[in-house]
């Protein structure tokens, strides 16, 4: 049977994990980058600030995730945008894409003492793009979109938009709820090991 860990090993200090928890952690990220370590060994880069790595051990396969986040750095944030659909019309996911940046500006201006500016341009014009309202360091960034589970990995400058981010998450949907805090739970667990990562 497979053996699933998170953290690095090499100080000893990871965590067993089992398949379920495993697969959450790893669902809707993108494969960016790869390294062959010989016939025991290989490891993946992902989106989302992740490596996986598969090792073959005489007891079996074993596969151990690790967060690859910067100390200080804000981490990425991972969405299903799109529920069940292997394939979708373009024109379906720009409306989706579209609904959350503008629902991302109105909490952002909202928390930043800034909702007034909304209701004095969609007064005047209730096609108005409110991301406009932003700073640059304010907007919403897609990393990567995966496609097949339709996950965006979201990201931001500054903490305060951050924030905003993760409201707006909270926001959608009552399964997007539920998974972001299974996905808490899940890298709660990889921060306590977050001084060993940054050694190695």
């Amino acid at each position: 049977m497979a053996e699933f860990t998170l953290g690095v090993q090499e100080f000893g200090k990871t965590q067993q994990s089992d398949f379920g928890e495993f697969i959450n952690i790893m669902t809707g990220r993108s494969v960016i980058s790869g390294a062959d370590w010989g016939k025991d060994r290989i490891e993946f880069g992902l989106s989302g600030d992740g490596m996986v790595r598969i090792f073959w051990t005489p007891d079996g396969l074993h596969a151990n995730f690790i967060s690859t986040t910067n100390k200080g750095d804000i981490p990425p944030l991972m969405l299903q945008i799109v529920d069940g659909e292997k394939r979708l019309p373009a024109r379906t996911l720009e409306k989706r894409i579209r609904a959350l940046r503008t629902l991302y500006a109105i909490v952002h201006l909202s928390l930043t003492d800034r909702f007034n500016l909304v209701q004095d341009v969609l007064s005047k014009d209730p096609c108005y793009d409110l991301e406009l309202l932003l700073h640059d360091d304010e907007l919403l960034y897609i990393e990567c979109l995966a496609p097949g589970s339709w996950y965006v990995t979201l990201w931001s400058r500054m903490r305060s938009s951050y924030h905003s981010i993760l409201q707006t998450v909270s926001i959608v949907s009552v399964r997007g709820r539920e998974a972001l805090l299974k996905k808490f739970e899940a890298e709660a667990r990889l921060k306590e090991l977050d001084v060993e990562e940054k050694e190695f």
